[in-house]
């Protein structure tokens, strides 16, 4: 498969579960990875892997919450490392175990701050260069409860509705621009997201 060869592909929440399954299978398309997580040891380690299956990797820390302003200096080191991303993969999210009345508001900002804005923060930061350049795919990682709600996840499943919602409407407005805009909704995965979820009494 040739679609990804030289292309730079930067993807977020790579340093496990579906990001790093997606790093890995990547990096034997001779493409340039970018990598991005909270933690760079566990990002180092996935880099590793993909060099040793033949991709040029950048290990580049990024914690969405703070994306507003990390995003753009992301941006730039990328840049500098390999060009501009043609594709950007918005993976990177945390979960919630909590019931609704229990889980105090500070946390449902925090939820919606780093798997909602952080995730358009980088698409709006990418899509600004890829529409100038009319070339790009952005891809983001929603998931089936995206589409309904269920129990334990109220601000979770908030979030992903509004990726769906956002990134639907922008995939109209990405019409004869040359972006191409993708929402990939999983079912449910055994991953770090999962084991990692925001708990009611934190």
């Amino acid at each position: 498969m040739k679609d990804f060869e030289d292309k730079v592909i930067w993807i977020t929440g790579a340093s496990s579960g579906i990001g790093k399954a997606v790093a890995l299978e990547l990096a034997k398309q001779n493409c340039s990875l970018v990598l991005s997580a909270r933690s760079l040891n566990a990002l180092e380690e996935v880099a590793v892997e993909c060099r040793l299956l033949g991709s040029k990797t950048l290990a580049l820390p990024l914690d969405l919450e703070n994306a507003e302003s990390e995003g753009p200096i992301a941006l730039q080191k990328i840049h500098h490392e390999f060009g501009y991303p043609d594709i950007l993969i918005n993976n990177a999210g945390v979960s919630q175990r909590g019931l609704a009345l229990e889980t105090g508001i500070s946390m449902d900002r925090k939820l919606m701050e780093i798997n909602f804005f952080g995730s358009i923060i980088l698409t709006k930061l990418v899509a600004d260069v890829m529409v100038k350049r009319r070339f790009g795919i952005i891809v983001a990682i929603s998931s089936i409860l995206g589409d309904y709600g269920q129990e334990l996840h109220s601000t979770y499943a908030a979030a992903k509705h509004a990726i769906n919602g956002w990134y639907e409407s922008f995939r109209e407005e990405m019409k004869d621009t040359g972006v191409i805009v993708q929402i990939v909704s999983p079912g449910f995965i055994n991953t770090e997201v999962s084991k990692n979820a925001y708990r009611d009494w934190e």
